[in-house]
């Protein structure tokens, strides 16, 4: 499958593909990110009281996050129009993961296997997290508040990428962790939240894609391809849908189903 613009990063060119990266946040600061991960295999037995689930489901990403390694991150750059760079737009990060030592759900890795992802890889060329921790936060890309982040149901995401970055353990509360992440990622907009405010949009990202009759470029279930389909989306809804304009008051922040 076509992999146009979508470039590959492993622990031998990181350190390249990051300098590519500094030299267009400036220029491209709509930023879309997706990651893979090796499933949900914890739920905490005990359920949510009060009026809201919320701190429930955070209860469930933060076990799973603080258990579990990340696969692969995506970050797909364009500008407010949703031009993007000539030639290479996405970078896709592969993580360092042994599914001889590491834990994950079947389920998750068939999904992946069957995406394309090559675990054998992974294990010998797959990128240090705390590396690419240490290379993001130098990067600027992260804790900048002239970046827009873009995103499809996106709790996962950003709990991963915050443990990442923080190098700790996620915050036992939810309200921590949204004010964590609002000083990682001061703008965030979650596309699957903004379809709750579009009557005929409704389902996952592929089916999104398919309504707003969009072309996805590489295999589904790989970071890259997910993150720059976001993107797209993103700019789709927007225009179809916001006139152009989506309210930061009412959007900026607001992760689907955790907020």
């Amino acid at each position: 499958m076509r992999m146009m613009g979508i470039r590959e990063v492993w622990s031998d060119n990181l350190v390249e593909e990051l300098d590519t990266i500094m030299e267009i946040i400036d220029r491209y600061p709509y930023v879309s990110v997706d990651t893979e991960f090796p499933g949900v295999v914890i739920r905490p037995i005990t359920s949510f009281s009060g009026d809201s689930p919320i701190p429930y489901r955070y209860q469930i990403v933060r076990s799973n996050v603080d258990f579990l390694q990340l696969i692969q991150v995506a970050f797909s750059f364009c500008d407010e129009n949703n031009n993007k760079p000539d030639g290479v737009h996405t970078w896709q990060f592969n993580l360092k993961f042994d599914i001889n030592s590491d834990f994950f759900s079947q389920d998750s890795i068939d999904m992946l296997i069957g995406a394309g992802i090559d675990f054998g890889k992974l294990a010998t060329r797959g990128i240090d997290s705390q590396t690419l921790a240490e290379q993001l936060i130098v990067s600027g890309l992260v804790l900048n508040p002239d970046v827009q982040w873009l995103a499809f149901h996106a709790g996962f995401d950003f709990a991963y990428l915050l443990r990442m970055l923080s190098g700790h353990p996620l915050p036992k509360t939810h309200a921590a962790f949204v004010e964590l992440l609002s000083i990682f990622f001061p703008n965030i907009y979650d596309v699957k939240q903004l379809m709750r405010s579009c009557e005929s949009l409704h389902g996952g990202l592929g089916g999104l894609a398919d309504a707003l009759q969009l072309t996805r470029i590489g295999p589904e279930h790989q970071a890259g391809s997910d993150a720059l389909l976001t993107a797209d989306a993103f700019f789709a809804i927007r225009s179809k849908y916001f006139d152009n304009v989506v309210d930061p008051d009412k959007f900026k922040g607001a992760i689907y189903g955790l907020t």
